[in-house]
């Protein structure tokens, strides 16, 4: 397996291998892991190494780095920061302040240069190393296929390469949707670069014995774009899951406030339309929102406390930076709902994500909020029966739905609220290994990929159809691209 993110990383991308690893051997496998030595880790957890089966040989690659090291000293020197159990966070700069545009101005220009220099991600430096180990292991031990999960994509990279010097086939693994759904780094890349970045994928497809994606419209979109290049047969749909059983404790005790958990970063989420519903329900019916506590937990979170107090709500809101993640169970199981975001309309792409968070939530048994646009993550939520879901656009019909909340907790019937348990179960990880197993034995997915099933997104419709072959296709190929966007 090659997995940039691992334990001790606890960031999102961690637990998807682990759980992976976890559930193998019950289908006749066990997998070795290269990783990263611990060069940098967002969200460093030190508990989840107690997981990882004790048959599981992991190598951690070590490699330097010295520009994006310098960044992130400068990153956590400027972070703000908010104490545990604390509402409070450092004052942070301005846009306005003297200096700033000329701060910002140079801040661009730099993120451009790396967007030029770094190939195909910022993680290019591991690629060497990584494929060093790759082939050591493959030396010492017998393979029988390689697992790579991207992003970042540089991981695709060492598979290919390993794949190629040793006759070993690879899989590969998408979290996101490279050269369709750009982040902030790749849209600063010129367009001959976005081309070569889709050329590579092309000969990714072509050469790999199987191809995930999370989920049936993700998967359309790509086929459409790479159809040359990606037959259906490897196609295998296998979304996140979640690790063990659902709880089934009882909700707490209603207590004086109905408290709702937000666990993970915040910063790329969209939250400014449900703090505008907390203030619309405060001046509308003061009674019920005082009854209300949003607690929301990790990264971005002292940002999103300082918005609350400039409308007057910061007595509904508190504010933690990150914790462990056993931790978050224990708030999970303290709290009568759960909350899931979005992200914003300006996303290209938006339509295909559900945060990771998801699934642990549904593991958690407790009723979820969504505050979500027509995206992956409401369809999961509508799948499992969630009655308390409001669109990301309008804070008039959050404030509503916040208002039936607090008079069902008031009532005391929220726990007819929780997600139905047989629905989510089929997002358990002993589900999705056996899916994973069938696309690394070669053998036919589950569920088998039906072009057309599912539409392209609205917000990606312009991007299919410009993200023409790298080689050029002829006309049967963009006839089909363009028809098909019509359905």
């Amino acid at each position: 397996m090659i997995a940039y993110a691992f334990p001790p990383e606890g960031n999102a991308g961690a637990y998807r291998p682990l759980r992976f690893i976890r559930h193998m051997g019950g289908y006749g496998w066990r997998a070795d892991v290269i990783t990263s030595g611990a060069n940098y880790y967002e969200r460093y957890d030190p508990d989840l190494l107690r997981q990882i089966p004790p048959d599981c040989r992991v190598s951690r690659v070590k490699y330097f780095d010295l520009w994006q090291s310098l960044q992130r000293l400068r990153a956590q020197r400027l972070k703000p920061e908010i104490s545990p159990g604390n509402n409070g966070n450092k004052s942070i700069p301005s846009p306005s302040s003297p200096g700033s545009a000329l701060r910002g101005y140079f801040r661009e220009k730099v993120r451009r240069l790396e967007a030029l220099a770094y190939h195909p991600d910022l993680r290019m430096f591991w690629i060497r190393p990584a494929i060093e180990a790759g082939l050591k292991a493959a030396r010492l031990h017998h393979y029988d296929a390689i697992w790579a999960t991207g992003a970042p994509w540089s991981s695709f990279i060492v598979a290919s390469r390993i794949s190629k010097r040793t006759g070993i086939p690879y899989v590969l693994d998408f979290r996101s949707s490279w050269t369709l759904v750009p982040n902030d780094f790749e849209k600063r890349r010129p367009q001959w670069i976005q081309e070569r970045d889709q050329k590579r994928l092309g000969a990714l497809f072509e050469a790999a014995r199987a191809v995930v994606f999370f989920y049936e419209a993700e998967a359309e979109c790509f086929w459409r774009v790479y159809r040359s290049q990606l037959e259906l047969s490897k196609i295998h749909i296998i979304p996140n899951g979640f690790e063990g059983e659902i709880d089934n404790s009882p909700l707490p005790e209603p207590g004086d406030r109905c408290r709702v958990l937000y666990a993970g970063v915040l910063s790329s989420y969209r939250y400014d339309t449900l703090l505008e519903a907390l203030a619309i329900l405060k001046k509308r019916n003061s009674e019920q929102a005082r009854r209300l506590l949003f607690e929301f937990v990790g990264e971005g979170s002292g940002v999103l406390y300082s918005q609350a107090k400039q409308l007057g709500i910061q007595d509904l809101v508190s504010a933690r930076s990150p914790i462990p993640h056993s931790e978050v169970r224990k708030l999970e199981q303290q709290s009568h709902a759960l909350l899931m975001l979005g992200r914003g309309p300006d996303h290209i792409g938006f339509e295909l994500l559900a945060g990771a968070k998801l699934f642990a939530y549904l593991r958690a048994g407790r009723p979820i909020i969504g505050v979500l646009p027509d995206d992956e993550a409401r369809k999961i939520l509508l799948s499992v029966g969630t009655r308390f879901l409001a669109g990301a656009d309008s804070s008039i019909e959050i404030a509503e739905m916040l208002d039936d909340l607090v008079t069902v907790w008031r009532r005391g019937d929220l726990s007819a609220c929780i997600p139905d348990p047989e629905v989510c179960r089929n997002y358990s990880a002993t589900r999705q290994t056996e899916g994973l197993i069938r696309a690394l034995e070669n053998k036919p997915p589950i569920t088998p990929f039906v072009p057309g099933r599912s539409k392209v997104p609205s917000s990606l419709r312009d991007r299919i159809v410009a993200c023409s072959y790298p080689h050029k296709p002829g006309p049967r190929m963009k006839s089909h691209v363009r028809t098909g966007l019509k359905n």
